[in-house]
């Protein structure tokens, strides 16, 4: 009978033992655990849904496939598509537009949203009403703001063409997708209008975290508007200005909807992007190969883009 008593409370202390095993688990280590645990799933689904997708466009962008010439094995033509894409005037066109594309839009609406986020950051009445009106754009799907595009700069009956007429500004109804030289102003201001609200909101928290004892102290010293700008408001939230800038450019440069429903690209290639000249090489082109490897370009070019850019914007003076 001793003896399995004895057993029976050996086997209840190794229970114990095992169920008091969490508690001599470091605290931090828990935490680490715990962050782990939370983290895996989302982790995975990223490895499918992202890095897959990834790795595979960058390996096509080193085979030949071509939809219209179909093959059973893709045969690797290492650098080709690479130089064939480079060397293409086109492709080096709309290099070029995306820039512009991307820096006027980004530029404007940096202008609008910092010059707004000024004034609403004062107290005001109805400022949140005003506020909500001005999301208003940004909330708005771009496939809806596409279309609604079309009617409102449509030659027959679109109301930019009658708000220019009755002010004077233009002589006749403007036929503006079809023109040339007014297809890109026309998306250019859709953006912009689609975009300054996401400056607004964004700059408008950043000044909302500016002690009110500096401005308090810059009137003591006598400083003026521009001064108190210059030295207080945008150093305050400089790093808020190139999240925000970035993420913005970064958006523009992968602009479709805005651009292809409206134009497809065109007229000729008046506002055919990267983005569009992709869509077209990949759909039109059935050239699979060369659109992955103007991807990858795209790829490496944001990435050493932003990697500049927030260094520059989070460099300490």
């Amino acid at each position: 009978m001793d003896e399995l008593d004895n057993k029976s409370t050996s086997a209840r202390e190794r229970f114990a033992l095992k169920l008091n095993l969490g508690d001599r688990i470091p605290y931090k280590t828990g935490e680490k655990i715990l962050a782990i645990a939370l983290l895996l799933p989302a982790f995975i689904v990223m490895i499918f849904v992202v890095g897959y997708p990834l790795v595979y466009s960058i390996r096509l962008s080193f085979f030949e496939r071509i939809l219209t010439q179909p093959k059973d094995i893709a045969p690797f033509i290492g650098l080709q598509n690479y130089i064939a894409v480079i060397n293409n005037p086109g492709y080096r066109e709309s290099w070029v537009l995306s820039f512009q594309y991307v820096f006027i839009s980004t530029a404007i609406s940096f202008i609008i949203g910092f010059g707004l986020a000024l004034i609403l950051n004062r107290p005001m009445r109805g400022r949140t009403f005003i506020i909500s009106l001005f999301l208003i754009p940004w909330l708005v799907p771009s496939t809806v703001t596409a279309t609604l595009s079309r009617l409102l700069f449509s030659p027959q009956f679109g109301g930019i063409n009658l708000v220019l007429f009755q002010l004077g500004i233009i002589d006749e109804m403007l036929d503006w997708y079809t023109s040339p030289s007014l297809a890109l102003p026309a998306i250019l201001a859709v953006n912009i209008w689609r975009s300054f609200p996401y400056m607004l909101v964004m700059l408008l928290a950043g000044l909302k975290t500016i002690s009110h004892e500096l401005y308090e102290a810059a009137d003591i010293d006598g400083a003026g508007w521009v001064g108190k700008l210059r030295y207080i408001t945008i150093p305050s939230i400089r790093g808020i200005i190139g999240i925000v800038t970035l993420v913005s450019i970064i958006w523009n440069f992968q602009q479709f909807t805005t651009i292809y429903i409206p134009t497809k690209g065109g007229p000729s290639t008046a506002t055919t992007t990267l983005a569009i000249n992709l869509y077209k090489t990949a759909f039109y082109g059935f050239d699979h190969g060369k659109a992955a490897t103007m991807g990858t370009l795209w790829l490496l070019f944001l990435l050493g883009f932003s990697a500049l850019y927030l260094r520059v914007f989070t460099r300490r003076e």
